[in-house]
């Protein structure tokens, strides 16, 4: 039975595990990330070894304005977020940098500090590259270039007149350095940024796929319980095959030990009346009354002996008197009447009357006593109490209850209702997860826009730096600017995405630390969903569901909604047999040593019967001759036929006695076979019952909900997490590698104009000195020289 209960429910478990099986895929085979990090090794983006190498370090360094752990402000942010919708850190206001630390206040400060950071840092840099433009291109304003040391600073040509080659080569050698590390940045940002948008595709299509579940799973287990049932069905049906007959069986067998009992009582009252005699007055009984001594006693037919009103009798005098024993024994008497009818002229008197035979030969006859059948009063009121003891068809009912089939299907597909509140729990959990990664979906769940952004990002980089290059090697001027220009925007752009990434970054990761893996305590983590500061606040379905389901291995979905397998059990007592039959009424049903123990205990009484019994009356043969010789009548003829009549009496109860113990073996049969086959039911039953129970609860199984929720949190935590830190870190380190390549610029653009002969001692224009005497009036420039120079050329020119 619990083999085909398990057969059919299997079938629904595996339809509820065919539901796992696309998200299965995404954590298993051969993933990108395993095939690009043999690639790249452990740097690569799309390990946990970059993130944790390069930006945990930068996460630690960066200024915090509360103390770290989960537990503390982010908690404490993050439960605003999703008891209050953000409404607490509405008022945060001014205070938000003064804020107590553990605050909510105390994390969105930190959160705007970064993002101030990220702003601050490229507006001071443009500042910079402004007054040092003006320095370089306005020859108005040589006081800007000062701070250089040299005489010629402050000018578009080279500050001086002489540049050692050893220096130009280290100039073109690190520009070459960082052009090659911006470009290697780049690409490994580009990289970085596509598994980005791939583990966001990967987390919406898990988290599609779990909210998608509880659907599945509902149906699955529907038609789980629904195998179940049919298959409770069969086996139940089976069950009750133990009752077909046998209450009709035990029925009959009981009715006919009734009648032989009957039967047998008839018997043995007719021998006690015909012993006992009749009444003087009348032909009626003439019953007797007992006592021990002059004490009166009755017959306690539970104690199976005679007692004084509840009190035994001394050892050996709670017997019947035999014969002449009058003392220390039970004696019956009764009123003086008259001997049972019998045909004959003193068929009355042979046992009731006593015979004297005068000195004139005439007969004086005395009426006394007849005998009182005291073992009789014992027979009659054993058998009565067999009688009594039989069950009647109200006690017998309760073994004629078959298991109600429809019903126990019923409570079977009726258990799903309790899984009903946990799933949308369930549903609950994994929109709270989706709604974080609803911050980049919008923007990154097209791959071709997240394609064609991320190039425009990281390609103006090596724009930047190949132009520059380009500049390096054709000496030009204007590709050494534009390579600076573009920089300057890289700057902005890089600075800018950094610290507005920093607030989506950093608490992405600090939500991930505080949610739990499987097997991991979920105490702090549920405390984010209180709406008092109390995990007592919060709904315990859904603290059940995290704590023994989600988050942990060998739990169950009932347990969920505090539906344990003795609940589930107890749902099908009414349908167990050994609750609907309780064992007191099967014993006083069907224990047939007890119900006819009566009869046993009158089987050797009754087997002792003899019509010569001195217990019956004695006789005084010689007497009786006498009186009858006197009296000219055959007094002795009368008294045999009072022992013929008794003896007759005697063999009619025995007889009676042979039926009743052959219905009483039947009796015994019958109620065998009955228990047999209730036990056998009552055992079948129960294991049924359990096997229904312990079917119900592995349909229910938390394993693959755990699975879901682990197809979702790792690629959204040991994925997603790592690879917006990779971005978020190249970000920032593409923004700083362009600070020393602006000197690199800067120095490299004075060089190729050198190396193009612009540079020289003879150059007094590219003084500040010149410039001043050419105001005031002085000696002519260099380039008037030149000037004239190329005029006389031209005119001596044929």
């Amino acid at each position: 039975m619990a083999d085909s209960i398990t057969g059919a429910a299997s079938a629904g478990t595996d339809a509820a595990s065919d539901a796992l099986s696309s998200a299965g895929n995404a954590t298993g085979g051969v993933t990108a990330e395993q095939i690009q990090s043999d690639v790249l090794g452990p740097m690569s983006v799309m390990s946990s070894g970059f993130s944790d190498s390069f930006a945990s370090p930068l996460k630690a360094a960066l200024p915090k304005t509360y103390s770290v752990g989960y537990a503390g402000a982010p908690r404490a942010f993050f439960n605003d977020l999703m008891t209050n919708s953000g409404q607490g850190l509405l008022e945060c206001g001014g205070v938000a940098f003064s804020a107590t630390d553990g605050t909510a206040c105390a994390y969105a400060a930190n959160l705007s500090l970064m993002v101030v950071i990220g702003v601050l840092i490229p507006i001071i840099a443009i500042i910079y590259c402004f007054f040092f433009a003006c320095g370089r291109m306005c020859s108005r304003c040589e006081c800007m270039g000062k701070m250089c040391g040299e005489p010629n600073c402050g000018s578009r040509k080279p500050t001086r007149v002489e540049y050692k080659r050893p220096r130009k080569i280290l100039c073109c050698c690190c520009y070459t350095g960082f052009m090659i590390a911006v470009i290697t940045i780049g690409l490994v940002g580009f990289l970085s940024t596509n598994q980005m948008a791939s583990d966001v595709q990967d987390v919406l299509t898990s988290l599609d796929e779990a909210t998608a579940f509880p659907d599945n799973y509902r149906l699955a287990l529907h038609d789980d319980l629904a195998a179940v049932s049919a298959a409770a069905d069969a086996g139940l049906n089976g069950i009750n095959d133990n009752l077909v007959g046998i209450p009709g069986i035990v029925q009959v067998a009981n009715t006919a030990f009734n009648s032989s009992l009957v039967n047998l009582m008839v018997s043995v009252q007719a021998m006690r009346v015909f012993v006992e005699g009749d009444q003087s007055d009348q032909s009626t009984p003439n019953p007797c009354s007992f006592a021990m001594n002059g004490t009166t006693v009755t017959y306690d037919v539970t104690a199976k002996k005679w007692m004084n009103n509840g009190t035994s009798l001394p050892t050996g005098s709670d017997v019947c008197c035999s014969g002449s024993e009058t003392l220390s024994c039970v004696l019956g008497v009764h009123a003086v009447g008259k001997g049972s009818a019998l045909s004959g002229e003193n068929a009355r008197g042979a046992i009731c009357n006593d015979y004297v035979v005068e000195s004139d030969k005439n007969v004086t006859v005395t009426a006394k006593a007849c005998p009182c059948c005291c073992k009789c009063v014992e027979i009659e009121a054993n058998l009565e109490a067999a009688r009594l003891m039989i069950p009647s068809s109200a006690l017998l009912e309760p073994l004629n209850r078959p298991i109600a089939v429809e019903e126990v299907g019923t409570v079977i597909t009726d258990t799903k209702d309790s899984v009903d509140t946990a799933l949308v729990e369930f549903t609950n959990a994994f929109a709270s997860i989706m709604s974080v990664t609803d911050l980049a979906k919008s923007s990154l769940g097209n791959q071709g826009a997240v394609i064609g952004g991320s190039v425009s990002i990281w390609a103006t980089s090596w724009l930047g730096v190949i132009i520059g290059f380009i500049g390096m090697v054709v000496r030009g001027q204007c590709c050494w600017w534009t390579a600076y220009t573009i920089g300057i925007i890289n700057v902005l752009v890089f600075f800018i995405l950094f610290g507005v990434s920093s607030a989506i970054v950093l608490p992405f990761g600090d939500l991930c630390d505080g949610m739990p893996r499987t097997g991991e305590d979920t105490s702090s983590w549920l405390m984010t969903f209180s709406a008092t500061g109390s995990l007592t606040s919060v709904d315990p379905v859904f603290v059940n569901l995290y704590a023994d389901c989600l988050a942990a291995r060998g739990g169950f979905l009932w347990g969920v909604a505090n539906v344990s397998k003795a609940n589930i059990t107890g749902r099908f007592d009414a349908y167990d047999t050994s609750q609907s039959v309780p064992d007191s009424v099967r014993a006083r049903a069907l224990d047939v040593a007890t119900n006819t123990e009566g009869l046993t205990v009158s089987k050797d009484p009754i087997g002792g019967l003899s019509s010569t019994d001195a217990r019956f009356g004695k006789f005084n043969t010689t007497d009786l001759e006498l009186a009858g010789t006197a009296a000219s009548t055959d007094i002795m003829s009368d008294v045999d036929l009072y022992l013929t009549t008794l003896a007759s009496h005697v063999t009619n109860v025995k007889s009676r006695l042979t039926s009743a113990v052959s219905a009483q073996e039947a009796l015994r049969a019958a109620s065998d076979l009955a228990s047999t086959n209730l036990t056998r039911m009552t055992n079948q039953s129960v294991n049924t019952i359990s096997d229904i129970a312990t079917t119900i609860m592995r349909s229910g199984s938390c394993d693959e909900l755990n699975s879901m929720y682990e197809n979702v949190r790792a690629p959204l935590c040991e994925r997603l997490s790592k690879s917006l830190d990779s971005v978020w870190f190249l970000f920032f380190l593409m923004g700083i590698v362009w600070f020393p390549i602006f000197i690199l610029i800067c120095a490299n653009s004075k060089h190729s104009q050198h190396s193009r002969g612009i540079s020289s001692l003879e150059d007094e224009e590219h003084s500040i000195g010149d410039k001043k005497k050419k105001k005031k009036g002085g000696e002519e420039t260099f380039e008037e020289k030149q000037k004239k120079k190329v005029a006389a050329a031209t005119r001596i020119t044929p």
